[in-house]
């Protein structure tokens, strides 16, 4: 009977322990995988930061080389513009010079008969011819400079040409045609509409000087 019990008792330790064998093997292979997969894992960790890093450099060069261009260009940029901010400085001030030193006009078209004046017709042609050439230049020098004026400050000086064109084209009709003047209008209207665009024209190419002389300060 002992004998059987310890048959018994044997067997059973031994299929025990060869279930805890089984067990402990099969732990064993679990955790080799799971160290494998912690592995591979940090090595695609390692990668990726690898990379990631590798962009970030990439990126922040790339934008350095984009930051250094757009320096390079914003420079040549402010430079161009300065130099043509100095250049319309130089146009315009010497074209307010040039409209300065033209000759003056003897605007006297009268003579006197006895006790009154009475208007001299070839006195005045020569007033008109004077006046004729004057604006002629006067208007020359206005079309050569007027894209380098800010447009806002056209609008005056535009005016007061088109006023004068009309008002000419009304005096040569008169004098040449031999016909009266409109109602209305008379030889000192016609002259003067021409003497105010002048005029015009130079407070518009001081005010164009004074503009880019402020923002150059």
């Amino acid at each position: 009977i002992c004998a059987s019990s310890l048959g018994g008792f044997f067997g059973a330790y031994l299929k025990k322990k060869a279930e805890l064998t089984a067990l402990d093997e099969q732990f064993r292979k679990s955790l080799l995988q799971l160290q494998e997969q912690t592995l591979a894992i940090e090595s695609i960790k390692a990668e990726i930061a690898a990379k990631l890093t590798q962009s970030s450099e990439t990126i922040k060069v790339g934008l350095t080389k984009e930051l250094e261009v757009f320096k390079i260009g914003l420079h040549d940029q402010l430079k161009s513009e300065s130099e043509f901010v100095t250049f319309r400085y130089t146009k315009i001030f010497a074209a307010f010079e040039e409209i300065s030193k033209l000759p003056s006009i003897n605007y006297t078209y009268l003579r006197r008969d006895g006790d009154r004046f009475v208007q001299d017709k070839e006195l005045l042609m020569k007033v008109v011819e004077q006046v004729t050439e004057r604006y002629g230049i006067v208007k020359e020098i206005y079309d050569r400079i007027r894209p380098l004026i800010d447009p806002p400050l056209l609008a005056e000086p535009d005016n007061n040409i088109a006023e004068a064109e009309r008002q000419s084209n009304l005096l040569t009709h008169s004098l040449y045609q031999n016909e009266d003047l409109p109602d209305g209008v008379d030889v000192v209207t016609l002259l003067k509409a021409r003497q105010d665009a002048e005029q015009e024209i130079k407070r518009l190419l001081a005010r164009q000087v004074a503009i880019l002389t402020a923002g150059a300060a």
